[in-house]
């Protein structure tokens, strides 16, 4: 191929490409056409329909907005294009959007936003860097926040005075007064209060005085107790007893009262007195007069809790006062008892000495007593020894038995540790054995059944029974069995349905005479046993069937 030739193949191989460029140059120039105008339609529906202000800006320049953050900010859309964004905040919140723009926070975080007018809103942002024309910029999405966050400081409000309730309620001391006031600070703290301290006086309404002051200011408290002789407290008084919270500037008394309590840098611009039924608590702030309708509103609440816990104080003062009083006379009551005791117990020992020296004596009485009648035994028979008629030695010997009986109450009372009391089974098996030595010849062929309950008698009934036993024992050994009869005798004593006790003397010997009357009888020991049923105030019954029965019936107390 000629150079000619070769030279137009690469003139028209060059131009080839050339139209190649312009195409793909044209194609790219339609399909950002095509983006923009997908971009420019996406932005205006976000103009329309978003609910959040939308600001775009770079370098400290608005860039664009959507008409949601004109109208939230009072500003028209032209005025926004071009303006400094950091002119819609606080200049409290500045600092902090600065720093978050710096750090490319991308969070939502919140702050304070300014309108035109002035007027200022709780605001919440979130920014995000995003591509812008050729190169980057930050959008920033704003919301109006205000009703969530009054809704925010309604409920902490509610939460606050329900605290407040709660800790009133589980007040267990005077002292924790000042706990529910330490309390109600940090709370109106915690609620966004700006306060410089917080006062709390108590007022007598009789007297006219005031009780106590004190002031909260930080993490100290200043109280004066009993403040009576004041110069200020009539001054300060006529201010205390209005019925509804008020704010007020400081007057000369208040300062001078405020100077006199050690306050000296205690200098509030405005004050809020909020009563309640005892004293008032004033909350002293900087600030301007007629700008704090919120936090009055919620000193008004705040009121009757502490009328409540005052109370609640005041009668928990009152309580401990009583039960520091009671405490004192139990413990005078408590000292005066042991010395009461202490005494009586001087006193039951003292007794109890006299007690067993008299129990001594009674026991040695008892022993004299029966030593003396066993003199008397001895000599009847010593007596007896002396006689040969068999019916005087009978007589003789009956009358030994008698004084032994007796002999035997006595014996059984200074044995045992019970000297009213003789125990009937023991004393009526001893009482039959020394019969039946005495008889041995008559009662050598009976034999002796006793039934006898766990009955004790008091000496007074003992000796009667024991003499009617001897005579009633003693006549069946020798008139119901002659020498050589075989028989049984049968002694009971038992309690019956009535009350009474039931003493009965059976025998199946040869009986007594159906003609026998009692009542006229010779038989010096049936008169004796008649005598001492009389005297036991008993009911004697003779059975004749069957040998013979005597029973009596008689109370088992006297009296």
């Amino acid at each position: 191929m000629s150079e000619s030739e070769e030279s137009q193949t690469a003139s028209a191989t060059a131009l080839r490409r050339r139209l190649v460029d312009v195409e793909v140059a044209e194609a790219e120039r339609r399909v950002l056409q095509d983006d923009l105008r997908h971009s420019e339609e996406r932005f205006a529906i976000l103009e329309t329909t978003t609910f959040d202000a939308i600001l775009i800006h770079d370098k400290g320049v608005v860039l664009d907005c959507n008409l949601s953050f004109a109208e939230m900010f009072g500003y028209a859309r032209s005025e926004v294009l071009g303006s400094d964004p950091l002119s819609y905040g606080t200049p409290e919140s500045r600092p902090l959007i600065i720093a978050n723009i710096a750090s490319g926070y991308e969070e939502p975080y919140e702050v304070t936003g300014e309108r035109k007018d002035g007027s200022i809103f709780a605001a919440e942002l979130r920014g995000k860097a995003i591509p812008y024309g050729e190169g980057m910029a930050l959008m920033v999405a704003i919301r109006d926040i205000s009703e969530r966050k009054e809704v925010e400081r309604a409920h902490g409000r509610r939460l606050m005075l329900a605290h407040v309730h709660r800790t009133i309620l589980e007040m267990e001391r005077v002292e924790d007064f000042s706990k529910v006031v330490e309390l109600f600070s940090r709370e109106l703290r915690a609620l966004g209060s700006e306060f410089d301290a917080l006062g709390v006086n108590t007022i007598d309404e009789q007297a006219g005085v005031l009780i106590s002051y004190t002031i909260y200011s930080g993490d100290k408290a200043l109280m004066v107790h009993n403040p009576l002789g004041h110069p200020t407290n009539q001054e300060l008084l006529k201010y205390w007893r209005r019925q509804e919270v008020w704010e007020r500037v400081p007057d000369a008394a208040f300062e001078k009262a405020t100077r006199d309590y050690g306050e000296a840098g205690y200098r509030p611009e405005v004050v809020i007195d909020a009563p309640f039924e005892q004293g008032t608590l004033a909350l002293g702030l900087q600030g301007v007069l007629g700008d704090n309708d919120e936090l009055i509103e919620l000193l008004q609440a705040c009121c009757p809790l502490l009328s409540l816990g005052y109370s609640r104080s005041r009668d928990l003062g009152l309580r401990r006062r009583a039960e520091e009083e009671l405490e004192e006379r139990v413990v005078e009551r408590t000292g005066a008892l042991e010395r009461e005791i202490a005494e009586r117990l001087v006193a039951e020992e003292a007794l109890k000495v006299s007690l067993r020296e008299k129990e001594l004596l009674l026991k040695e009485i008892h022993h004299r007593v029966k030593n003396n009648m066993q003199v008397v035994s001895s000599l009847l028979d010593l007596q007896a020894s002396q006689l040969d008629d068999p019916v005087v030695l009978d007589m003789f010997r009956d009358a030994q038995n008698r004084v032994r009986t007796m002999v035997l109450v006595h014996e059984k009372l200074y044995q045992t540790d019970n000297l009213a009391r003789i125990d009937m089974a023991d004393y009526i098996a001893e009482l039959v054995t020394d019969l039946m030595d005495s008889y041995e010849r008559e009662a050598n062929s009976v034999d002796l059944t006793i039934d006898v309950e766990q009955v004790a008698l008091d000496v007074d009934l003992a000796v009667p029974c024991g003499l009617i036993l001897n005579e009633l024992v003693s006549n069946a050994f020798k008139h119901g069995f002659p020498v050589g009869r075989k028989g049984e005798v049968r002694i009971v004593l038992k309690g019956d349905a009535d009350g009474e006790l039931v003493l009965k003397v059976a025998d199946d010997g040869a009986g007594m005479s159906a003609d026998l009357d009692l009542a006229k009888t010779k038989s010096l020991g049936l008169k004796l046993v008649q005598v001492l049923v009389v005297q036991i105030r008993g009911r004697l019954e003779v059975q004749r069937e069957g040998g013979c029965a005597f029973v009596i019936h008689f109370p088992a107390i006297q009296g």
